[in-house]
């Protein structure tokens, strides 16, 4: 007989949906059931008009803490930041539980 895994859950909270330039976004979650140690690929994207697609900005990881938590806080460097970004958090998932993703958007108003 062959085990399923089991789903698990990843949030993504942010602070604000409008930010201006000179504020970070703080960008905070958790996965479960509890993954401590485990970590949780984050990538910020920033829409490009002339495209019609997000553009990866940051690509990072954070491991998660004893609460199977991760937070990390981000404040647009590009010119021009203006724009609507989009954060993904995706949980990798191990050999008893499956992956999860949470996405979720922001702008950068003035």
């Amino acid at each position: 007989m062959q085990a399923v895994a089991s789903t698990t859950s990843t949030t993504l909270s942010k602070t604000t949906v409008d930010r201006s330039l000179r504020q970070s976004q703080v960008i905070s979650g958790k996965v479960s059931p509890a993954h401590a140690g485990k970590p949780v690929a984050i990538t910020i994207e920033r829409y490009n008009p002339t495209t019609r697609a997000y553009v990866p900005v940051v690509k990072t990881s954070r491991v998660l803490n004893a609460g199977s938590a991760y937070s990390m806080s981000y404040k647009p460097s590009l010119s021009p930041p203006l724009g609507t970004y989009r954060v993904t958090v995706k949980f990798a998932g191990d050999f008893d539980h499956k992956p999860s993703t949470a996405i979720k958007s922001f702008r950068v108003i003035r």
